[in-house]
C-alpha cells in the first residue's frame, strides 16, 4: 500500500444516544511514512503547524459532552396572557360576548330606517 504525502484535518463526533461527545480536532501530516499529529483549532493557519505535537498513535479523549437539554422555565402568568394565540382567543370571546349584548330589535329597526328613503 502506498501512502502519499498529504495533510488531514480530522473532526470526530460520536453520536450514540448515550454518549454524544465531541473530540478535539487534529492535524495529521503524513510525509514519507512519517506521521506527525498536531492539535488544530478553527481559524488557525496551516503553516507553520503547532509547536505542540501529539503522540502517534493518537489516543482520543472526549473534549466535551453535548448537552441538548435546557432547564424548564417556571410558569409565568404574564407571558401566558401576552402570548398572541391567547390574546386572539380572548379577543374572539370578547367579540362574542359583546355581540350577545346587542339588541336584535334595535338592529333591525336601524336597518329598516337605512333602507327607507
Amino acid at each position: 500500500m502506498t501512502i502519499h504525502s498529504i495533510l488531514y484535518v480530522t473532526s470526530l463526533h460520536c453520536h450514540p444516544c448515550f454518549i454524544r461527545k465531541y473530540f478535539q480536532q487534529m492535524r495529521v501530516d503524513i510525509a514519507d511514512k512519517i506521521v506527525q499529529v498536531y492539535p488544530y483549532s478553527l481559524g488557525t493557519p496551516f503553516n507553520p503547524p503547532s509547536t505542540v505535537s501529539l503522540p502517534y498513535p493518537v489516543k482520543l479523549v472526549p473534549k466535551e459532552k453535548f448537552d441538548f437539554y435546557t432547564a424548564r422555565q417556571s410558569f409565568n402568568l404574564y407571558s401566558l396572557l401576552t402570548n398572541p394565540m391567547v390574546l386572539f382567543a380572548i379577543g374572539g370571546l370578547a367579540l362574542f360576548a359583546v355581540n350577545s349584548f346587542v339588541d336584535v330589535k334595535a338592529l333591525q329597526e336601524a336597518a329598516n330606517q337605512m333602507d327607507e328613503p
